[in-house]
């Protein structure tokens, strides 16, 4: 029977680990089918059969992991410990792991109404409630109200800057660092990591994150290079300026496709050249 059960098992896998068919499966469930449970070896995940984003999770299994213990690698063991601020926590993928890999706390800040209840979702599951803050907001270098572009079938596209495939906006708080960690009573010497991905508005709110850059603590940050909807995501301004302003605390910069392993030193003036997305870290090896 177990070997059966063992040649079953690993059919599905297989037929499961083929993207058409796995969206196909899920797509077409029965409408009842609101939610599906994941189990993995040390923890749970809820996604939505109907969502690419969340079908991408299925089928890429644990690589987020894998990635995050890559990034971690490099970054100081003082700073592995503590909390992290995490602009754009999504769903709560990486906001398990991190906690997972040994942080404290995180800090969830996500500006997608419908992500906020499948975060608290998948933090619940977990058991992580008293160790995460969630805010729904934007970060930015002001406080505004600002309108949030959604893809209802991949959220995690949700932007501030362009709205390729949107179907709706909405409006959200958009905030400042300061602002951020004041509601979630932390200071900014509270803070040990950064981990933002907010797709294409990552300048604008490094604007706000002085305080942090004189600590020399990591960041690892989706960047957006390039153009989008015909027009540059960044201005030659705005990376120069970005880059004059973290240059006299960080001296590693390591750059990895988003999905990749294999991350490579650059150098910081090399962000004025990238025209993808790629995913950056910054490092104070001092």
């Amino acid at each position: 029977m177990s070997r059966l059960r063992s040649i079953r098992n690993g059919f599905f896998r297989y037929v499961l680990s083929k993207g058409f068919v796995l969206k196909y499966v899920l797509k077409n469930l029965p409408p009842e089918f609101q939610d599906i449970k994941l189990v993995y070896n040390d923890y749970h995940l809820s996604i939505d059969p109907r969502s690419n984003f969340d079908i991408a999770l299925v089928r890429n299994g644990l690589s987020h992991r894998e990635k995050i213990k890559a990034i971690l690698s490099l970054v100081p063991e003082t700073s592995r410990r503590g909390t992290v601020l995490e602009l754009g926590s999504h769903v709560g993928t990486e906001t398990i792991t991190l906690i997972l890999e040994g942080f404290d706390s995180v800090i969830c800040v996500e500006p997608d109404p419908v992500n906020i209840e499948k975060l608290k979702k998948n933090i619940n599951l977990n058991g992580m409630a008293d160790r995460t803050t969630i805010i729904c907001a934007a970060v930015g270098d002001r406080e505004i109200e600002a309108t949030l572009n959604r893809d209802s079938l991949n959220p995690n596209t949700s932007s501030l800057v362009w709205n390729t495939t949107s179907d709706s906006q909405t409006k959200i708080p958009l905030h400042t660092v300061n602002k951020l960690l004041k509601l979630a009573q932390k200071k900014p010497s509270d803070i040990s990591m950064v981990w933002m991905d907010i797709e294409g508005y990552e300048l604008k709110a490094f604007r706000s994150m002085s305080e942090l850059f004189k600590q020399g603590i990591p960041i690892f940050f989706e960047y957006t290079g390039g153009e989008m909807q015909g027009k540059l995501v960044h201005s030659e301004e705005d990376i120069k300026v970005f880059i004059s302003s973290v240059s006299p605390y960080y001296d590693q910069c390591y750059m990895v496709e988003t999905d990749g392993l294999d991350f490579k030193a650059i150098k910081l003036s090399d962000l004025e050249n990238i025209d993808r997305q790629v995913d950056i870290l910054l490092v104070n090896g001092a």
